[in-house]
């Protein structure tokens, strides 16, 4: 289990290489999320995109084209 020290740590690191990453001149792509909770702490924190399993799973390419073409819900977050 994590400590509260560990994950604010964390939330730090994560927050400021977001601001690194802005400040020169970047757009930041989150991989590898896998739920809402964490998709909302990188928006809180200012990260510009994410991808993962919240999205899509791994897809083989057959699929991945469907999963492209086919039509998103209004509102609905589009994988990266």
């Amino acid at each position: 289990m994590r400590s509260d020290t560990a994950s604010a740590r964390d939330r730090l690191i994560v927050k400021s290489t977001i601001e690194l990453a802005h400040s020169l001149g970047m757009a930041v792509v989150a991989e590898g999320v896998e739920n809402r909770f964490v998709l909302g702490a990188l928006a809180d924190m200012g990260c510009d995109v994410a991808q993962g399993w919240l999205f899509a799973p791994a897809l083989p390419l057959d699929e991945f084209r469907a999963f492209l073409t086919r039509d998103a819900a209004p509102g609905e977050a589009q994988a990266a």
